[in-house]
């Protein structure tokens, strides 16, 4: 792959995502504070800490969000200021980089005019384009999940490979917990690939090296060892929520604000007695919904959910965000759902058709997909995924790169 075509995929994604920006900044509101996470950087870069303001009003430490991307707001604001458009420009240069990694990605399998196209995929990509416009963390973790899942399958076959791919994930996992059963993945890989044990092992030193960092402040903080509260929070205000909401007849949001006022929020820590409370509370309001719910209609809600995330329009994205919030045009939304689903259609197939090649990445797909099942859908969920998904729809139309490279392939790693 020649660095000229990766450096065109990056420019003209930067220009894409900027452009975006460019139309949208004056209709989105200034003090945009989505997840706490530009809260977070604010506080970090005036030294009170990783706290921000809970319901209530009071500054808590949040044990709910890692620290990943809060931490590069803050060295952002440290130099800039808190500017919405600094933010937001950052993302669009992390979205780009992400875009190009797609391209070297692509290229181990791929021949270069086909791994163009999967970049290019990335590029155009609405929910992409749009995300940025957020002070979310996608770009950031998307960008350290390609170039964790780069550097091993060009270098597998050198054990600092391994080590530099567990330390890209850890700093992906540090942006999104999603990523905290990662490691699950690595261990397929060595297998399909038939990599000795230690490499795992190296994995797995540079994984826990920045994510243990993280455990162990929560076990000072709390008495009790976990990455992100995030999982449970979902359960209640998402899964919960909207069974609940499904049962009774009224609105997702009061369902969560009526669970949130039974239970009390884990977001934040406010002392290890209230913690163990709100723990204790939130266990029985699953217990209690999810056994209210036929196992037939879970079923059917969470079939309904996954089908959202990969190929629902996600309309309701930038609305709380906007000055003046306005619904997207349904045509927009059925023409964006009929791409979406041509092109998920066709990774499948591309997943099925090179099944040796591309096992990896199917794996990882599937490893998203099944972490963000539930009873309703989010776009959000589908932004990691859409360069893999872009590199299978290509292959699948596209001849494969000569050069062998599958794990069936690689021989000398048998004995």
């Amino acid at each position: 792959m020649k660095p000229r075509t990766i450096i065109v995929v990056f420019v003209v994604a930067l220009l894409v995502r900027l452009s975006g920006l460019l139309l949208l900044l004056p209709q989105l509101r200034p003090d945009q504070n989505p997840d706490y996470y530009r809260e977070l950087g604010r506080n970090v870069a005036l030294g009170k800490g990783f706290v921000a303001t809970a319901p209530d009003g009071r500054e808590l430490p949040n044990i709910n969000r890692p620290p990943g991307y809060p931490l590069f707001l803050a060295a952002l604001m440290t130099i800039f200021g808190d500017r919405l458009a600094v933010l937001l420009v950052a993302n669009c240069v992390l979205a780009a980089v992400g875009c190009a990694l797609t391209v070297v990605l692509a290229s181990r399998w791929l021949r270069p005019g086909a791994a163009m196209v999967a970049g290019l995929l990335t590029v155009v990509e609405p929910n992409s384009v749009l995300r940025c416009c957020l002070v979310m963390t996608e770009p950031l973790f998307v960008l350290f999940l390609l170039a964790g899942l780069c550097v091993l399958v060009w270098w597998r076959e050198n054990n600092y490979a391994w080590w530099l791919c567990g330390l890209l994930w850890g700093l992906a996992t540090l942006c999104r917990a999603v990523a905290m059963w990662v490691p699950l993945v690595a261990i397929a890989a060595a297998l399909l690939w038939r990599m000795r044990p230690r490499c795992v092992i190296f994995f797995l030193i540079g994984f826990l090296l920045l994510v243990g960092l993280w455990i162990g402040r929560n076990e000072l903080v709390t008495g009790h060892s976990f990455f992100s509260s995030s999982s449970k929070n979902v359960m209640v205000t998402g899964w919960a929520a909207s069974l609940e909401a499904e049962r009774t007849g009224i609105s997702v949001d009061v369902a969560r604000d009526r669970l949130l006022e039974r239970t009390g929020s884990i977001e934040f820590f406010d002392g290890r007695d209230r913690f163990e409370k709100t723990q204790q509370e939130q266990a029985k309001v699953l217990h209690e919904t999810l056994g209210a719910t036929s196992p037939w209609r879970l079923a059917t809600e969470m079939i309904w959910g996954t089908a959202q995330t990969l190929v629902g329009p996600g309309g309701r994205m930038l609305e709380t965000f906007l000055r003046e919030p306005k619904p997207t045009p349904r045509w927009w939304q059925f023409s964006y759902m009929g791409m979406l689903l041509v092109f998920v259609t066709l990774a499948v197939y591309g997943a099925v058709r090179r099944w040796r090649k591309f096992a990896l990445l199917t794996i990882l797909v599937l490893y998203f997909v099944a972490l963000s099942v539930g009873p309703f859908g989010n776009s959000r969920f589908r932004y990691p995924i859409i360069p893999l998904l872009a590199i299978l729809a290509v292959a699948a139309c596209a001849k494969p790169n000569k050069s062998p490279v599958d794990a069936t392939e690689s021989l000398h790693h048998r004995n």
